[in-house]
């Protein structure tokens, strides 16, 4: 996602992906107003789902857009008039978009669509930072999980909020005397819950202040937090704290150290959640065929832990042939028969066909050809 500006200077969203060699750049909006703050995410198709605000003139909304039909589609989702900003996209299971935005008074809030339809605003805190960008994140059971920063009284701590009792619950994650900010989580397979954000340490003498990066989880059943950093220069977070399969966590951030703003990479280790002593046999996303009469075969096909899978039969063109496989199983091996219809019960015809296998983000296909 990228921001731009058009020939009367007003912010707009484009979409790209490719290659560093070669980039695809689709316009996302193109008109007198301005548009900012885009988020985004990936559904297990491989859709693209992205939340932004558009800005009028006396107010600011903040709308969704999705390409899960071949076109972007976009939706206006709050419509009142408050200034609604810094919205954060996360899908469940179903595809359903969930949003967290700030709106009148740095009030924190929440929608989502249902059968269609957005629901009301949900409040979940109030006394935001003016500098917050609440982040959502969502588990296994589709709960919603939010952190974001705002002032206790005194100053700006991290603040966590989840809706798994059917209610918004909020707690606090740090309690000290200098300012947290910029709060970014991950909700590990287990739902065990990840943080990390900059804090502003006093130097020495307490009279400037000194940006580290802190890493904060509840593991233990409380919040035990811990430093990512520890140096002279600022260090300014990002907005992505991720693990791998290994369950090692990963942060960006940048800093000045050598006169000028680079990017660092941080990572942990060893796990920062707890992940199989003996890690299963299978291969991470495998998948392999057994070719019937024609146009029939039996896809086998494995997967490391519990997940969203996406698993489809297309054509030589490109062209999707049929769905076999959308939503969430079991770790493990798992088999499917398809035979050899595409979506409309009509029989395909002889030719080379491909099956795409999709998980958390990564893919792999086995080619068949039925003559």
């Amino acid at each position: 996602m990228i921001q731009w500006e058009d020939l009367f200077h007003n912010a707009q969203l484009s979409y790209c992906t490719g290659t560093p060699e070669s980039w695809d750049i689709q316009e996302i909006t193109n008109d007198t107003f301005y548009h900012y703050e885009p988020t985004i995410t990936i559904d297990a198709d491989g859709y693209i789902h992205m939340a932004y605000v558009k800005n009028f003139v006396n107010e600011t909304e903040i709308y969704y857009v999705n390409n899960t039909t071949g076109i972007w589609v976009t939706e206006q989702v709050t419509n009142n008039i408050d200034s609604d900003h810094c919205p954060s996209l996360a899908l469940d299971k179903n595809g359903n978009p969930h949003i967290v935005y700030k709106g009148r008074s740095n009030e924190l809030r929440y929608i989502t669509k249902n059968e269609g339809i957005w629901t009301e605003p949900e409040p979940i805190a109030a006394d935001l930072a003016s500098s917050s960008f609440p982040i959502l994140e969502m588990d296994g059971d589709d709960n919603c999980h939010v952190v974001y920063d705002k002032n206790d009284g005194n100053d700006s701590e991290v603040y966590y909020a989840n809706n798994s009792t059917g209610s918004w619950q909020e707690v606090v994650v740090t309690s000290n005397d200098i300012e947290d900010n910029w709060p970014t989580i991950f909700v590990d397979p287990d739902g065990g819950l990840h943080i990390a954000y900059m804090g502003n340490e006093p130097e020495d003498g307490g009279i400037f202040y000194d940006r580290e990066i802190f890493y904060a989880n509840n593991l233990a059943g409380y919040w035990s937090i811990s430093k990512v950093t520890d140096n002279s220069v600022d260090d300014f977070p990002s907005r992505g704290l991720i693990a791998d399969i290994d369950g090692i966590g990963h942060y960006f951030f940048s800093n000045e150290s050598d006169g000028d703003a680079e990017i660092y990479h941080a990572q942990n280790v060893g796990p920062i959640y707890a992940v199989e002593e003996n890690p299963s046999v299978l291969t991470p996303v495998s998948i392999s065929l057994n070719q019937g009469v024609f146009a029939s075969a039996t896809v086998n096909y494995s997967i490391p832990r519990a997940g969203n899978v996406s698993l489809k039969v297309y054509d030589a063109s490109g062209s999707l042939v049929k769905t076999l496989v959308k939503g969430t199983q079991q770790e493990g091996n798992h088999q499917i028969a398809w035979d050899g219809c595409n979506s409309s019960g009509t029989r395909v015809n002889a030719g080379v066909y491909f099956y795409h296998l999709t998980f958390y983000g990564i893919s792999v296909s086995e080619k068949v050809i039925f003559k």
